[in-house]
């Protein structure tokens, strides 16, 4: 159940994780969550809205969040602590405007000009 209304692809959430990563290196607990919502993401089910995410509770089964920029209905959240649901928000968030990567194109291989010897041999063939 990952519905969202803006499709966010799995290069697109390593690109936001990566940059997410660089900004948070010196932060534990925020670099413990983004390492979880990673996870999560993938393994979670969950709604994104574009503004809003709903995820459901990894330890809670019938427990969905809502989560926004500045809010979640956690326990983590409501202590003030980093949470993953955050976390994941804000990959989401960042991961839908990642622009995809425009794929190379392949190099056409050189055609072999043909060779005087074999252009004749396949005459010779032909007509003898």
């Amino acid at each position: 159940m990952h519905a969202q209304t803006t499709p966010i692809t799995t290069a697109a959430i390593a690109a936001a994780l990566s940059t997410a990563r660089a900004k948070v290196a010196d932060n534990k607990r925020w670099m413990t969550a983004l390492n979880k919502a990673s996870l999560e993401i993938i393994s979670t089910p969950w709604v994104w809205y574009g503004h809003t995410l709903k995820i459901k509770s990894r330890t809670a089964s019938t427990t969905w969040y809502s989560v926004t920029a500045t809010s979640c209905g956690c326990q983590a959240f409501a202590k003030g602590n980093a949470c993953w649901h955050r976390a994941a928000f804000k990959l989401l968030s960042n991961a839908q405007n990642v622009t995809p990567a425009t794929p190379a194109t392949p190099a056409t291989p050189a055609t072999p000009a043909p060779v005087a010897r074999d252009s004749q041999a396949d005459v010779d063939f032909l007509f003898n």
